[in-house]
């Protein structure tokens, strides 16, 4: 989950002084239809990134992160609102931030040197989607990919299927690291006949087989799965995974595509 809200065409402006120390901001939004108020659930949006813009001065500006909003009554006739400035993993106000501020509270986001002394009341508090932002939802879709996936080539087009260990290896790597194996399965390019082809997963880090039934592809089919055991579906990072074939068809198929999914 996001901490920094990411929305549109708001412009916020400063009621009163803002002086460096102070842990709040007292602003009002200009406009009555575009301002802190989400359009779709009415909810206020209460977290997100924005730039300070001194009124008097236009290169005088600083990044600061918001963790709260609350309305406070009305300034000359526009919603006012009262915005907590963030506090950072080590109790700084985050303001003066970095070019390359990742979307977290981390220290290493405040550039001290960035930080200004004073914006006069009427500065522009503009909304930013920038770094911060995409950093955060970049780590959140890395973090939140339900399914991986990873496929071998045994056999080329040209080259029978034939039993042996090893006919492939995958080493998990550490972004993987206690993910859960949920599906195999398995492509000839050319089927074989008579009897079926078998293949199991072999987990050779943990010395256990994965599948409780190997995949299975019948003769005169192309394709064919197996059944993941429970109880050694887990990897951690490191793991070497082996494709071993078991059986072939009495007429060998040709060409091996093993593929497998897990969930983290």
């Amino acid at each position: 989950m996001t901490v920094n809200t990411a929305f549109d065409y708001a412009e916020l402006y400063l009621a009163t002084q803002y002086v460096d120390g102070d842990t709040t901001l007292d602003c009002y939004a200009k406009s009555d239809t575009y301002k802190l108020t989400d359009q779709k659930t009415s909810s206020l949006i209460t977290s997100f990134r924005c730039v300070g813009i001194d009124r008097d001065d236009a290169s005088e500006y600083m990044g600061m992160a918001v963790s709260n909003v609350v309305e406070n009554g009305t300034f000359q006739g526009a919603t006012r609102y009262t915005v907590t400035l963030r506090t950072s993993d080590g109790s700084n106000p985050m303001v003066g931030l970095a070019n390359t501020d990742d979307g977290t509270d981390a220290d290493a986001n405040i550039v001290s040197g960035n930080a200004l002394a004073k914006l006069p009341a009427n500065s522009l508090i503009m909304v930013a989607v920038g770094t911060a932002t995409m950093t955060e939802l970049l780590a959140a879709f890395e973090d939140n990919v339900e399914n991986r996936f990873f496929q071998v080539f045994c056999f080329d087009s040209a080259t029978d299927v034939s039993i042996g260990d090893g006919r492939a290896y995958f080493q998990v790597p550490a972004k993987w690291n206690g993910d859960i194996i949920s599906v195999a399965n398995a492509t000839v390019l050319t089927a074989g006949a008579t009897g079926s082809t078998t293949i199991q997963l072999y987990n050779v880090t943990q010395s256990v087989d994965v599948l409780s039934t190997p995949i299975t592809i019948s003769d005169t089919d192309t394709t064919g799965s197996g059944v993941v055991n429970a109880a050694n579906d887990d990897v951690t990072t490191g793991d070497i995974l082996r494709v071993d074939i078991d059986t072939v068809t009495t007429t060998e198929p040709k060409g091996l595509i093993v593929n497998f999914e897990l969930e983290n």
